[in-house]
């Protein structure tokens, strides 16, 4: 499918929209199957602020896993290991994975925590923030992007979920719902429309 996105200028020149399973093409978002191949960045393979992945917690964490070296066994073990730990009725604990680790949390707190988990593997691996459509409805959602031999590819512990998926529109790279969301929220409609043909 695909969706044109109406809101503040300012709003629209600020997403992230190009993601696995879909494009921006002006002001629309396309499903779309070609795969996205940018190379990580060294951002996307070390600690930051929320994704503590040289923390003494979370590498003993991720060693007792299995999962081997393939991008794709270790993104699946670490959904496996996650989901549990998910509750979203904390989702006014801070979207941090020793946060995650420690207390559990909602689908901001699991993308941390797969993407410290993926990148203390050597994984490269990013949170991305936007909608998921759900029960007729679109909802705010976090989820990662995982790099593996074809691509980055959309991988989310709170569903949980690993590939292409449309019910998926990524809007921002990063983490925190109100960091992020905060700032389409009210503002960025999305309308239904025929797809335009995806590149």
């Amino acid at each position: 499918g695909a969706w044109r996105l109406v809101g503040v200028g300012d709003v629209l020149g600020a997403l992230s929209a190009d993601g696995p399973g879909q494009r921006r093409v002006g002001d629309s978002v396309v499903h779309s199957s070609a795969p996205v191949v940018d190379s990580p960045s060294a951002a996307t393979l070390g600690p930051q602020p929320f994704i503590e992945s040289d923390d003494a917690r979370v590498l003993a964490w991720v060693n007792g896993l299995a999962g081997g070296a393939d991008p794709l066994a270790q993104t699946a073990r670490l959904v496996e290991a996650i989901h549990p730990m998910v509750d979203a009725t904390k989702r006014g604990l801070p979207p941090a994975a020793l946060v995650m680790l420690e207390q559990g949390g909602d689908c901001d707190g699991a993308a941390a925590l797969l993407v410290a988990g993926l990148r203390a593997r050597g994984t490269a691996a990013r949170p991305v923030v936007g909608y998921r459509w759900v029960e007729g409805r679109f909802v705010p959602h976090a989820w990662v992007e995982v790099y593996t031999a074809t691509g980055w590819m959309l991988a989310d512990a709170t569903v949980p979920r690993i590939g292409d998926d449309p019910r998926y529109l990524k809007l921002f790279d990063g983490l925190g719902g109100a960091l992020t969301m905060g700032r389409v929220l009210g503002r960025l409609q999305l309308e239904p429309m025929a797809a335009p043909g995806a590149p």
